[in-house]
């Protein structure tokens, strides 16, 4: 886990000096080492910076060196092998790596290539990579179990190839112009290296601000700057630039037995599980009230991972009744004995964080779960010796458990002709979620076409969720709240196994969750199986809003008639006021007060 950066030029040198400056802005992604790959007078050479451990001490420092036509960058967070073998960036044969993330299979892709003849020196996951890609090229992309963001460079073709894992869980920006690739983990780099240059993407900002979106395609939140969308890997030499898919799953649709599709779910995530409690540092567990996470915690129990008061779960608790979910996070502490920390986001903390959670956001984001996830992360730095820690992002977008996915799963019944099962679901969000009648005749509707009449349709439907919106969205959350702190973060339910079962399977195992209530049964507490309410993760935020940042909002809106470039202000002020009095509304008033905030602190970035 980890942060990579880099500058190709195809036919010119780059400042080195502007180079490390703008490196040295992703210091927080990786605090135990940075390691450098420079070619020099066409004679390529591993350097060290100011952070490089005492074993490559003797090799030239980067400042040492004026220009380069390419040059690498890595910040290491030491997960596994600890040692200095584990230091990037790596060689092998021709080819060079810079990697971020982490490949859960490692060792058994070793011992695969280990059957053609290659040895190994370290045992980090690292190696693996960079010879998996030495014995079969970008194919060996589809072979890894894991999170990445990676650049590979082959000096014998002169060639860059950037990968990303399939879900986005890693970032990775990239810029191209004048026959030159600039890329990173981050976008500030690519922003730093051009001494701030480019503008805001009024296209991005309008579907954030507009449609509530972001992270949904291509784009990012400046202009030019470029995303490498998950699932692809992108190729960059002398004749020019090409990008292609290694992960094509498609959605389809195959009848369990409920014994089958129980037996396939539970050997996939116990599977999951065991291989990302692979670690050569402490292991620990984010844990809401919600389902998803205790069943992480409990199954790690009921598997003897977690011995009495040692493995350590961290949870968010608000003074706010209604938000405070402890008594469930209480339950699995007395299940398993683990040893529960609590976090207490508090209003007064807001204001003075959101320049800095800006700037390891690098846009504005939805919601104050951005902030109540940075205090948690901080909190597991500060408070312990945790370095990885698992969540349980992805549960919800594979097995239905939005509120609409019922439309999406009733529109699919009637579509089959299912009837009773349709008015169940219906009654169910009458009853339990209190949704009117018009908003589910609205939402079914609009929900209408001829796909419905596919057994396809509610998984294909539903694909979306994880490769176009929301959930890239979170990944990256996730990836900037814990990168600020040095964590590394692990989903067992995005283990790309589970994702493809899950998006194979019959829509009646899947709404609500059910298979994983099913298999969670006599592994969770029965209080958490039985729960109605979905919360999320949540804070008191509507009610943060319309006191204690009223003034803030009040100003930022001020401000933004100064910044802004497309909104309209006084048809923005005029729903602000309406806000204030009837507390309508409130999404759209957070993304225009983050947006203010967010233009304000972009030359301090």
């Amino acid at each position: 886990m980890c942060g990579i950066t880099g500058v190709f030029n195809c036919k010119n040198s780059v400042n080195i000096e502007n180079f490390y400056k703008a490196h040295l802005k992703i210091r927080h992604r990786g605090p135990d080492d940075e390691g450098f790959l420079c070619n020099i007078n066409n004679e390529l050479q591993l350097l060290r910076g100011d952070d490089t451990i005492g074993a490559f001490h003797t090799r030239k420092h980067i400042k040492s060196i004026k220009q380069s036509s390419l040059v690498i960058g890595h910040r290491r967070l030491s997960i596994l092998d600890l040692s200095s073998r584990g230091h990037q960036p790596q060689s092998y044969r021709d080819n060079y790596i810079v990697f971020n993330g982490e490949i859960y299979n490692y060792i058994e892709i070793r011992e695969e290539l280990k059957e053609f003849g290659y040895t190994f020196n370290s045992s980090s996951d690292t190696e693996v990579v960079l010879k998996a890609y030495h014995k079969w090229g970008p194919s060996c992309f589809s072979k890894f179990n894991g999170m990445w963001a990676m650049a590979i460079y082959d000096s014998q073709t002169n060639s860059v190839v950037l990968s990303r894992d399939r879900f986005g869980q890693k970032p990775l920006y990239f810029f191209i112009e004048n026959d030159c690739l600039v890329f990173s983990s981050e976008n500030k780099f690519i922003r730093k290296f051009y001494d701030d240059k480019f503008t805001v993407n009024d296209d991005y900002i309008n579907d954030y601000i507009n449609k509530g979106i972001a992270d949904h395609n291509d784009s990012s939140a400046f202009e030019k700057i470029s995303e490498l969308e998950p699932g692809n890997y992108l190729k960059f030499d002398a004749g020019g630039i090409s990008i292609k898919r290694f992960w094509d799953f498609e959605p389809s649709f195959k009848r369990f037995s409920e014994e089958d599709a129980l037996s396939q779910f539970s050997t996939l995530f116990e599977d999951a599980l065991k291989l990302r409690m692979r670690s050569d540092v402490e292991v620990g567990c984010l844990l809401s009230g919600g389902l998803d996470s205790s069943l992480i915690v409990c199954l790690l129990h009921a598997l003897g991972y977690i011995e009495d008061n040692k493995f350590q779960t961290f949870s968010a608790v608000f003074e706010e009744k209604e938000y405070s979910e402890k008594r469930y996070m209480d339950l699995v502490q007395s299940k398993t004995n683990c040893k529960a920390n609590f976090i207490y986001p508090k209003k007064e903390g807001i204001q003075d964080k959101m320049n800095t959670l800006l700037f390891h956001a690098e846009m504005p984001f939805r919601s104050l779960s951005f902030y109540s996830k940075y205090q948690i992360y901080q909190s597991v730095a500060n408070d312990s010796n945790i370095k990885v820690a698992l969540i349980g992002q992805g549960s919800d977008e594979a097995f239905g458990g939005y509120t609409a996915d019922y439309y999406t799963a009733i529109t699919s019944y009637l579509g089959s002709f299912q009837l009773k099962k349709a008015s169940a679901l219906i009654k169910f969000l009458l009853r339990e979620r209190k949704i009117s009648k018009k908003q589910i005749l609205l939402s079914v509707l609009k929900r209408i076409n001829p796909g419905i009449l596919s057994s396809k349709y509610y998984n294909k439907a539903t694909f979306d969720k994880i490769t176009v919106t929301a959930l890239r969205e979170y990944l990256k959350n996730d990836d900037r709240n814990s990168m600020a702190h040095g964590i590394e973060v692990r989903s067992p339910f995005m283990d790309y196994r589970i994702m493809e079962f899950a998006f194979q399977l019959d829509l009646d195992h899947k709404i609500n969750k059910k298979i994983v209530r099913t298999y969670s049964e006599n592994i969770v507490p029965d209080e958490i199986l039985k729960r109605k309410d979905k919360m999320g993760f949540v804070s008191p935020q509507e009610q943060w809003q319309q006191n204690y940042l009223k003034k803030y909002i009040i100003s930022a809106y001020d401000d933004l008639r100064k910044y802004n470039t497309f909104l309209n202000m006084d048809a923005e002020k005029k729903l602000l006021d309406t806000y204030f009095k009837t507390k309508t509304n409130w999404q759209r008033v957070w993304r225009i007060y983050c947006y203010a905030t967010w233009l304000k602190t972009l030359k301090g970035i």
